[in-house]
């Protein structure tokens, strides 16, 4: 049976000239303390290991506070504090995210007593956790939810659009992996990064580790859409919107619908 460990990554201090919205590293601090507080307080029984990884080399003190004082579960809880590496000028932040996936896990104790990771963005929760976990398959080695942007229907007929997986991303907030999968297949992805130009492509991890689990489509153990509808909760970083605004609800009823419905209509 998978052994799981949830690995938030955080980064409390963005890295000057970082493109996104929510920059203050005390309202970034404030987000990844309520997030520490939910997968403190989820029960599912796969869920009890954490690995609380953090790339600005800021002060941890008040989340090891929490994970010491809040942790009626008893809950494993580990932190790995990083200073930053340098980045290409220009590229996207999913390079440091996924560099410090990739150093953090190697650092880690707990990933040496695990199977799986439940790799998730530090400042935001999943309140479907729970139901997702009860669908997953006893063996897999990947499972994550792959869209296609709805601009891509817009520009190209149906039939083209699903054959070619125009534009298709995966979406990094939450995705599942075997630590044997994940080490031979998608470590290093983000030196395929190249910087945000007019027309340059690879510009965004999503877009990345995509292309490389496209490639396994098919494959025994290879998921490509979740089971369920599962969005986050919690604020975006890279521009100002929730990802739970109610305003989204009937985006979340159709792509739920068509999971059933339409399978291959990745929305």
């Amino acid at each position: 049976m998978p052994e799981y460990l949830i690995v938030m990554t955080a980064s409390i201090q963005p890295a000057a000239g970082a493109q996104i919205a929510r920059k203050d590293p005390k309202i970034r601090l404030q987000d990844y303390k309520a997030a520490l507080r939910f997968w403190l307080a989820e029960r599912h029984p796969k869920l009890h290991r954490i690995l609380f990884l953090e790339n600005s080399g800021s002060d941890l003190s008040e989340l090891q506070a929490i994970a010491r004082d809040e942790n009626s579960l008893g809950k494993e809880v580990e932190f790995i504090s990083m200073q930053r590496n340098q980045i290409p000028a220009g590229v996207n932040y999913g390079y440091g995210e996924m560099q410090m996936l990739d150093e953090g896990l190697k650092r880690s104790s707990l990933r040496q007593r695990t199977t799986h990771m439940v790799k998730v963005t530090g400042r935001l929760t999943f309140p479907g956790i729970a139901r997702l976990m009860d669908k997953l398959p006893e063996s897999f080695d990947a499972c994550v939810e792959c869209r296609i942007p709805t601009h891509s229907y817009k520009t190209a007929n149906l039939w083209k659009v699903l054959k070619t997986h125009a534009g298709a991303y995966t979406t990094a907030q939450m995705m599942i992996f075997s630590h044997a999968f994940y080490e031979k297949e998608l470590q290093k992805l983000y030196f395929l990064l190249q910087p945000e130009f007019p027309d340059s492509y690879p510009t965004l991890i999503e877009n990345i580790i995509f292309d490389r689990l496209i490639q396994f489509e098919g494959q025994p153990g290879i998921y490509l859409r979740w089971p369920i509808e599962m969005e986050p909760a919690g604020q975006a970083g890279h521009r100002n919107k929730r990802y739970d605004d109610p305003k989204r609800a009937i985006v979340r009823a159709v792509r739920s619908a068509a999971r059933t419905l339409a399978p291959r209509l990745w929305i």
